[in-house]
This record gives C-alpha cells, structure tokens and sequence, in this order.
C-alpha cells in the first residue's frame, strides 16, 4: 500500500507539474501575440499561432486529464492532486501576463491590447491563487463538517429500555417475586411495557 501511495505521489506531482507548464507555455505564446490566433485548416488566418502552440495545447488537455484520474484513482488522498486547480489557472494566468508584457515593445502591437491581456492574465492566475490558498485543507474541513451534519441529523437507535420503562419492569418483577402476580400475567405485563417507546 505504501509503495501504492508513492507511485500515485509521484505520478500526481508529474501531472500537475506538466500541466502548469503546458498551461503557461500555450498562454504565453496565444497572449504575446494578441490574445487570438489560429492555425492549420483551410481558412485565410489573419494572425498565425507561434510555433509549438498546439503541441502545448494538447500537452495541457493531456496532464489535464491524467491529473483528474489520479484524483479519482486517488480518491484525493495525495494532497498534491488538489492542486490541478491551481496549476491550469496559475499557468494560464501567469503565461498570459508574460505574455503580454512581452507583446509590449512590439509597435504592431496596439498598447491597450498588451494591457488587456495581462489583464486577462491577471483575471485567470485569480481563481488559481484561490485554490492555492485555500488548498486540501479547506476542502477535507468541509468534507468532515458536512459529514458531522449528516451524522447528527440521524436518530440514534434505543438499545434498550427508557428509565420510565425500566423502573416499571423492576416493580413488576417486585410483585411477580411476592406473588402478587402470577406467570402469565406477568408476561403479559411486561409485554405491554416493552411495546410502550
């Protein structure tokens, strides 16, 4: 089990290493050219995506992926894989805002579209700090809280008599053992008692 735990570690640090990585690269290059672009297909395009784009494209969709397996795989016990959240938004954000600093010396670039994208940049890397700050912590305190609801909120079963019913049982036997009351009466008696809740 424990060499189990290591190997998902690992796996779940590669995944949100790599999709940091390809998240940042894949907004750097879309962003310092203006924040759109294309490539390939039949279509006149305007403006040509950098090169490699699409490979990082494709690497991100991948770890992507593979980080949301691990976590299910996982059943979120590695803390690390918590933090795919945080990777997809940090790297496009940060990559956007690089970006766009970059994109800032170019005179075909207009001034305000550099301000917009590291604005945009700024926007995405927000909900990645967020999760980051926030963490596995805030979610397992969640989890437990509600888990803590959910227990409280179900009644628990009685094992045995009430108090009331267990002072009435222990008179009747006081009467059944001074012979006030014979064996059939008794139980049936204590039958009543019981069926009482």
């Amino acid at each position: 089990m424990r060499v189990r735990n290591q190997v998902l570690w690992v796996l779940s640090v590669a995944a949100v290493a790599a999709l940091y990585l390809s998240a940042y690269n894949m907004a750097f290059r879309v962003l310092s050219v203006g924040g759109s672009c294309a490539s390939g297909g039949a279509h006149v395009i305007r403006q040509q995506c950098p090169s490699g784009t699409g490979h990082w494209t494709a690497w991100m969709m991948l770890s992507l992926f593979a980080g949301i397996v691990l976590l299910f795989v996982d059943g979120g016990n590695t803390r690390v894989t918590w933090f795919i959240w945080s990777a997809i938004f940090l790297g496009m954000g940060v990559g956007g805002i690089i970006g766009a600093v970059s994109a800032w010396p170019n005179l075909s670039t207009v001034i305000g579209l550099g301000v917009g994208c590291g604005l945009v940049g700024l926007v995405i890397a927000l909900p990645g700090v967020v999760g980051l700050i926030s963490g596995p912590d805030t979610v397992q305190k969640w989890k437990a809280k509600s888990e803590g609801r959910t227990a409280a909120s179900v009644p628990t079963p009685s094992t045995g008599p009430s108090p009331r019913q267990l002072q009435k049982l222990l008179d009747l036997a006081e009467q059944h053992g001074r012979g006030e009351l014979g064996d059939t009466a008794y139980a049936a008696a204590k039958a009543k008692i019981l069926r009482q809740r």
